[in-house]
């Protein structure tokens, strides 16, 4: 299913100010899940074509490949997920694969990545793909989650964000190569509640952004 997704980029604030902000927000939004930590590793080609598909906004639809498992960022990950982000115009929908267990160390290796890419319960046309691609981005970050009183708008709030280069073969990745600060407020809500999306996101005293997570990694990480 399709959805909109708004973000926006919140400097100065504290999570608990932010979330003070969304109670009063007049979806009446409450908290549905435990805060948790996301991880994700951002696949590209060496070009980087995800990544400038993005910049330029391309007129066909867009895909963005990840790996994302939740909790501890390195150790045997039980259940990673292969996720497809596929941009279409404005909305985007995910489309996602469960992985076999997987170890992260502390320096990855595109090898590994290819074998369990290659194993994973995809088409083959998309097994072919994801061989063609390397890991580029390690992503992670904590996450709350909220909901509308009326179940049509989700919204999540994402703070220490931490960015590191997973591009060169083997190298560590213990530490972030770029903490990007600031908070990241995103609001979900499907195609048909389009129309009473503006009352709830012009509440929000925060400025909205269209740059992925993605994008602001490689910046930061690759393009410093």
């Amino acid at each position: 299913m399709y959805r909109y997704e708004r973000k926006f980029h919140i400097e100065g604030l504290t999570r608990s100010h932010v979330e003070s902000i969304v109670r009063l927000n007049a979806g009446l939004f409450s908290e549905i899940h435990q805060r948790r930590w996301i991880n994700n590793i951002y696949l590209d080609t060496w070009s980087l074509a995800s990544y400038h598909e993005n910049l330029i906004g391309c007129s066909h639809d867009r895909v963005k490949y990840r790996i994302r498992w939740y909790g501890d960022l390195f150790g045997t990950v039980a259940q990673p997920i292969l996720e497809l982000k596929v941009k279409h115009g404005e909305v985007n929908r995910k489309i996602s694969y469960p992985l076999s267990s997987i170890t992260i160390p502390s320096g990855l290796s595109s090898r590994t990545l290819r074998e369990l890419l290659s194993n994973c319960d995809a088409p083959a046309t998309l097994r072919g793909q994801l061989l063609k691609l390397q890991p580029m981005i390690v992503n992670r970050y904590s996450r709350n989650y909220f909901l509308s009183k009326d179940r049509d708008f989700r919204l999540t709030i994402d703070s220490d964000i931490e960015f590191y280069d997973a591009s060169r073969e083997g190298r560590a990745i213990r530490f972030p190569e770029q903490d990007c600060g600031g908070i990241v407020l995103e609001l979900k809500y499907p195609v048909e509640a389009a129309t009473k999306a503006n009352r709830i996101s012009q509440q929000f005293p925060f400025r909205m952004t269209r740059s992925s997570k993605y994008v602001s990694g490689v910046e930061r990480v690759l393009c410093k």
